[in-house]
């Protein structure tokens, strides 16, 4: 086993490695390069995330403003998605991240960029109350 380990090629760039969660890294381990699938991850930006400093009557009002402001903020990283053939994109202004269903051969180069933190893999769950 630990011969077949070694064997293998690494498929994960550094960059990719660095800021991949486990779970990530695992799934990217388990999928060849070339594969054409895609993976849902959850991209942590480094836009400083909106703290609420408003008071109960002012939130409304200031969600607003800090949903554009992020908006703004990401544009750039969301085009990069876009370009890169990513689907189902979702902007989270209240903690700095974007949310897309990537091809997998697009994650490398979108780990590289400096606007993202982290790269975590989406995973459903199901929950019974």
């Amino acid at each position: 086993m630990i011969a077949s380990l070694i064997a293998r090629p690494m498929t994960i760039s550094p960059a990719l490695l660095a800021k991949a969660d486990a779970m990530l890294r695992d799934q990217l381990e388990r999928t060849s390069p070339g594969t054409n699938r895609a993976l849902p991850v959850l991209f942590a930006l480094t836009v400083p995330p909106v703290v609420n400093q408003a008071d109960s009557n002012e939130q409304a009002t200031r969600a607003a403003e800090w949903s554009r402001t992020f908006d703004r903020a990401s544009t750039d990283f969301v085009g990069a998605l876009e370009g890169a053939g990513a689907r189902h994109i979702e902007r989270f202004w209240i903690n700095s991240s974007v949310a897309a269903v990537v091809p997998r051969e697009a994650l490398d180069a979108l780990a590289r960029r400096d606007d993202v933190k982290q790269l975590i893999l989406v995973v459903d769950r199901d929950i019974m109350l």
